[in-house]
């Protein structure tokens, strides 16, 4: 599906749309996705220009505010004017824009807008059809809404920082900030879903986006495993535990770099069979158990001996090879390998040369042309991604402020009949594992009806993942990772590599709007259930393809999950100690925030439909969506030719800024002090101790320059204290402090409680469990839960009577044929 620039399709799917973009530093990727889809995007910058131009790294060094790599990351393709809405005259002027707009995003502490007479009531009444999504670290109510939540204190209380990291070393955050762009990716999908429900009534609602929500619902198995078992998972590096001592590594030093490979049996144990293969081939000396069938046997059969051997014997391997050609052998011989991939590994990753990925965009000022991320999914209706370079300040005041104020929002008709946004959305579904039910699971959460097909023959592999209800595995229905993500849905089971499946499956495309699948290119064209195949049933169907590495390219056949994304994408290369092997954050972190993308570009493509009636395919690359999240490092190495490298919890721009150990063994407190009042702050509720007097501890250079005596020094006063009553305490002298939140610990936090962040519903053969609510409400179509994940096949029949309108005979035919399988 890749296509040159001059065969790039013109508006995108959000052209008519107009979004103001109040946002600073947190949630700035929601303007910058929406300008992707197509959007015009506004930002409204303070007369000094919004913060983000003041935070580095910049171009050449030189800290200008039109200079700044994060600016030029999250910006692109956006237009600025300047306004003081503090100011009489400013406050006038934003209430024309937004009576002339669609959406309005800001990222301002709880109640600040409402203060200056531009909180949401105000700005409604004005224009009852403006969607405002409001992007904060906690929420808008709830005892910790008003708290300081930079990165390393959101991610810490979010829960990925206590399971990411060594064992014997404190958690850790990812040194690329994630708060930031995960909070803004949701809060793009919650504008969309809020959009949707205008289009069909013409009613705007406020949008209340949790950037802790946002983080809490990316820790794969992790909250399930407190939910149904009562355990917390701990973290392991670079390694997986299998249980006591027995642990194999995940992240292995190679020739010029590192890769990412487990060992796994079962489904996926040819994978371990063509490495040894491999090794073998190589005059690698084989250990017994190299020798096994992987496919009859997994890790955990095996002791923690074999376990030793096995990181031996593979690990002198790896080193004897470079990345490259270790990724190029394993995609050649079917074995899930990639190497953890640094920037210039990025710039020159074959795949995503072939599929045109990377934008050249003029800077006019700099006299040359700076390579950018490309859109984070591929249409076959419009051409989407970032058309031009960052604003510079106030470049479209004229061009904006100077026009009349006439451009009338894209609004219907008042229709408040419609309660849900997704309400008559019907969803055919042949997702699986982590990416696609997540995407899907936003259309259902908010009305969709959705049929997911799924099969005794193929397995879906989170049915047989761990936790299992009361600890006992069995069957194919207890699984707490699989029924977090698969709420609100309906379950047939469908052999669609049956022949005979055929007529059914088209009888459902027929009565679908949308079609959704996650697996490989070509799974789905070989049973000749494909794009091309299903617009011949629908013209109109909406289809969206979420594979790992997009459709088209030298590896796009190529398999894996999303650990190995993570490093694929370079996630793990940016997380570590600068004196060991980089880990990874938890889980298949990539998997649990692309449904963001995902849903958002889904919606904007039904949102196109109506407009012009034309359906369209949705190339959902997982590869090329996560690069958005790690822009600031691409430009840095774009710009300046510089690698960005991990360094624990540490920040260039801030000190102390680390997690600080508590009372009780393995329990932190991340403390993150980014200004020199904040420090002050700090210095007040230690009490004042001599030390911190000292003049080498008193701007940022002196902190910076003695950064390890500080970390000693806190350490020693944290000690003394259990990680939520130190919180507490510090927040309330002004200093910004986070609980690292174990998974058991997020289930006692008092503002995911308050926010009722985690929903209990009866399942027929787990019993009362925990399933992850959304991350943002909306005021006035929040999700609503109504039923858990289905049991395989629970709902075959009430698909083919009541969806299909099958009568009974036609009902026995199939169950008779075995396609209900």
């Amino acid at each position: 599906m890749s296509t040159s620039p001059s065969e790039r399709k013109g508006p995108g799917l959000l052209s008519p749309h107009r979004v103001l973009d109040l946002t600073g530093e947190l949630g700035v990727l929601a303007g910058k996705m929406l300008s992707d889809l197509g959007a015009e995007v506004i930002a409204v910058e303070p007369p000094g220009g919004s913060p983000m131009r003041r935070l580095g790294p910049f171009y050449k060094d030189d800290p200008h505010p039109e200079r700044s790599l994060v600016w030029w990351a999250w910006a692109a393709g956006k237009r600025s004017v300047t306004l003081d809405i503090g100011a009489k005259s400013g406050a006038e002027t934003l209430k024309g824009l937004a009576a002339e707009s669609d959406f309005l995003l800001e990222s301002f502490p709880p109640g600040h807008l409402d203060a200056l007479g531009l909180g949401y009531e105000v700005l409604s009444r004005i224009n009852p059809s403006l969607v405002m999504v409001s992007m904060t670290p906690f929420g808008q109510k709830g005892p910790y809404s008003r708290f300081l939540g930079p990165d390393l204190v959101g991610v810490a209380m979010g829960g990925l920082t206590f399971l990411t990291g060594d064992a014997d070393r404190p958690p850790l955050r990812v040194t690329q900030p994630q708060f930031s762009a995960l909070t803004g990716a949701s809060g793009a999908v919650g504008a969309m879903v809020a959009h949707y429900h205008r289009l069909k009534t013409g009613v705007g609602q406020h949008v209340d986006v949790s950037g802790q929500q946002a983080i809490a619902r990316v820790l794969s198995e992790a909250p399930a495993t407190w939910g149904v078992n009562r355990l917390n998972v701990v973290r392991r590096g670079s390694f997986r535990g299998m249980g006591g001592d027995r642990q194999l590594r995940t992240t292995w030093p190679c020739k010029d770099g590192f890769v990412s490979f487990f060992v796994a049996g079962g489904v996926i144990g040819k994978r371990a069979n063509a490495l040894f293969r491999w090794m073998a081939e190589e005059g690698i000396e084989p250990i017994p158990e190299a020798r096994i069938d992987w496919t009859k046997t997994t890790p955990n059969d095996l002791s923690a001996e074999v376990h030793a051997s096995l990181n031996e014997v593979i690990a002198a391997f790896f080193l004897t090879h470079t990345k490259r050609e270790l990724y190029e052998g394993a995609v050649e011989r079917g074995i899930l390998m990639f190497p953890v991939s640094n920037s210039e590994d990025v710039f020159t990753d074959p795949q995503l040369k072939a599929r045109d990925y990377f934008r050249d965009i003029e800077h006019s000022r700099e006299g040359r042309t700076f390579r950018y991320p490309g859109a984070f999914v591929k249409s076959t209706a419009v051409d989407l991604g970032p058309r031009r370079r960052a604003p510079y300040l106030g470049e479209h005041n004229d061009e904006v402020l100077g026009q009349e104020h006439t451009r009338p929002g894209t609004r219907a008709s008042i229709n408040k009949t419609r309660s849900r946004p997704f309400e008559g959305l019907k969803v055919l579904d042949f997702c699986w594992v982590g990416i696609g039910p997540l995407t899907t699971r936003y259309l259902a959460d908010h009305g969709a009806t959705l049929v997911r097909v799924e099969s005794h023959r193929r397995v879906e592999v989170l049915r047989t993942a761990s936790p299992f209800a009361d600890g006992i595995a069995g069957g194919v229905n207890r699984s707490g990772y699989f029924s977090n993500y698969n709420a609100n849905k309906l379950g047939v089971s469908i052999d669609f590599s049956n022949p005979g499946a055929r007529e059914l499956i088209h009888r459902l495309v027929q009565w679908a709007d949308v079609v959704t699948e996650n697996f490989s290119p070509g799974t789905l064209e070989r049973y000749e259930y494909g794009y091309e195949d299903l617009k011949k049933i629908d013209p109109e169907i909406v289809m969206l393809s979420a594979s790992m590495l997009g459709r088209g390219g030298p590896f796009d056949r190529q398999a894996g999950f999303g650990p190995m994304l993570g490093s694929l994408a370079g996630f793990v290369h940016h997380c570590g100690w600068p004196d060991r092997t980089p880990v990874p954050p938890y889980g298949a972190y990539t998997d649990f925030f692309l449904g963001r993308f995902a849903a958002s570009a889904l919606i904007a493509a039904l949102d196109y439909r109506e407009r012009t009636g034309r359906g369209q395919h949705l190339d959902l690359s997982q590869l090329e969506a996560a690069l958005q999240v790690l822009a600031p490092a691409l430009l840095d190495y774009s710009a300046n030719g510089r690698e960005q490298e991990r360094d624990g919890n540490r920040s260039p721009a801030a000190a102390p800024h680390a997690v600080y150990p508590c009372r009780e063994p393995d329990t932190w407190c991340a403390i993150a002090i980014e200004t020199d009042e904040q420090w002050q702050a700090l210095v007040k509720a230690m009490g004042g101790p001599e030390w911190a007097q000292d003049t080498r501890f008193g701007p940022l250079e002196g902190r910076k320059a003695h950064e390890e005596e500080l970390d000693r020094r806190v350490s020693a006063w944290t000690r003394d204290f259990e990680p939520v009553p130190l919180m507490e305490m510090l927040q309330g002298f002004g200093v910004p402090a986070g609980a690292v939140n174990s998974c058991e610990g997020l289930f006692a936090d008092k503002q995911l409680a308050h926010r009722g962040h985690y929903i209990w519903m009866d399942h027929p053969e787990m019993g009362r469990h925990p399933f992850d609510g959304t991350e943002f409400t909306g005021s006035v179509t929040p999700a609503l839960y109504k039923s858990p994940s289905p049991l395989l096949g629970q709902h075959n029949e009430i698909v083919l009577r009541e969806i299909l309108g099958l009568t009974d005979e036609e009902i026995s035919e199939v169950a008779a044929s075995g396609v209900l399988y």
